[in-house]
């Protein structure tokens, strides 16, 4: 077992994907709000790890781009790993945690696999050896099943009125694979099978019956950022009102990962958790300076252990007419690229005023980070927690 221990201090350039620093205009429960985000990578180690293929993670990337665009308006931090698991030599199973603080989240990944039949009945085949896992919500339970089959239904059960095929998408993660919704072991045999699990929960055949009800079926696991698509995270975005019945029985609410009372909803309602995108076990009030460990996560290090740098900036704003206003930044993601050999933090806050700023309004803002001004990307279109049946463009 090797370690890597280190403190981390001095910042590197923020991501590419992300602009390091954001001055815009937000709007919460008939509030207009500044809100300024800040983003600093730090090295993962003294030197730089070495670069490894880990897959398309793109979307993954697109995701925490949106919800980092929030940053101001969300209550809580979230942390993502954003790579590839890594057995270091061939196997069909191995096993990744990370911890933040009091954060964290422990899976099993396991080797490409599919449903197959012997005498009879279903059961899993053996996993495929591998060395690295995209860490990707493709890999984890879910998918889109075909409710028929362009063969004449002999698949699946169901044709819309025109005919066509009709797909029921996995509300947990439509991204995934193993869900089905009807067939009978000749149609099932062949099916793909996730790869990243609940370590302490694996899936087993009777959890993919196609007669359960999706709320019954495995809960999908990764460490990326949830979609916002993904239950139960559209539920800040879309009133579901789901049945006292289904919501007796469903895990996110057990666990308290899901709550109640906004999965019953039947109306909009403006909720600034429908920004936050942590995966399970993976969002919490972190600030900053935290031990870290993650394991599982590099081609040649086992477990890459240190502590979050304690670097809150000072964030202020100068506002004419006003003056110079201090504001409380607070940590609001963590995002570890164990590839890049960088862990970005991302930290923000809000100021209220009257109205949103206008375009040339918002380019007379002075922006000071850490007592020097600093020119950030203005962004005067209004960001709003409005519900809108398209989370994407809500704006």
């Amino acid at each position: 077992m090797t370690y890597a221990d280190q403190n981390i201090t001095t910042p590197m350039n923020a991501s590419a994907r992300l602009p390091p620093l954001v001055l815009g205009n937000f709007a919460h429960a008939d509030h207009a709000l500044l809100g300024l985000t800040l983003r600093r990578s730090y090295p993962l180690r003294d030197q730089r790890l070495g670069q490894f293929a880990h897959g398309d993670l793109a979307s993954e990337e697109d995701t925490l781009t949106f919800s980092d665009a929030f940053a101001p308006l969300k209550p809580l931090a979230d942390v993502v790993v954003l790579g590839s698991a890594h057995a270091g030599s061939a196997a069909q199973e191995h096993r990744v945690h990370v911890q933040v603080g009091p954060l964290s989240k422990r899976l099993r990944v396991v080797g490409p696999r599919h449903i197959e039949r012997s005498s009879g009945a279903l059961r899993f085949s053996a996993p495929q050896s591998f060395t690295s896992m995209p860490l990707s919500w493709s890999n984890a339970f879910g998918g889109t099943a075909l409710l028929s089959s362009r063969k004449g239904g002999g698949r699946w059960a169901a044709r819309d009125e025109a005919g066509e095929d009709e797909e029921d998408a996995y509300p947990r993660n439509p991204f995934g694979r193993g869900y089905a919704v009807a067939g009978g072991p000749d149609e099932l045999a062949g099916l793909r099978l996730p790869s990243l699990e609940d370590a302490e929960h694996p899936l087993t055949i009777e959890h993919l019956d196609p007669a359960r009800p999706w709320h019954l079926r495995p809960l999908a696991e990764s460490l990326g950022p949830l979609d916002p698509f993904m239950f139960p995270r559209i539920a800040y975005w879309v009133p579901l009102a789901m049945e006292a019945s289904v919501l007796d029985e469903l895990a996110e609410v057990r666990l308290g990962w899901a709550s109640r009372e906004v999965c019953a909803r039947g109306e909009p309602v403006p909720d600034v958790r429908a920004y936050l995108c942590g995966a399970r076990g993976l969002t919490g009030a972190l600030t900053g300076g935290e031990p870290y460990e993650l394991a599982g996560l590099h081609p040649e290090t086992e477990i890459l252990r240190g502590a979050l740098p304690k670097d809150q900036p000072r964030m202020a704003l100068e506002l004419e007419g006003v003056g110079r206003i201090e504001l409380a930044p607070t940590l609001k993601t963590v995002a570890f690229r164990p590839s890049e050999g960088t862990v970005t933090l991302t930290w923000a806050a809000a100021q209220p005023v009257l109205v949103p700023y206008a375009p040339d309004e918002l380019a007379r803002v002075g922006v000071l980070v850490d007592g020097r001004p600093a020119e950030p990307t203005r962004e005067a279109v209004v960001a709003t927690t409005q519900t809108e049946r398209n989370p994407r463009t809500t704006t």
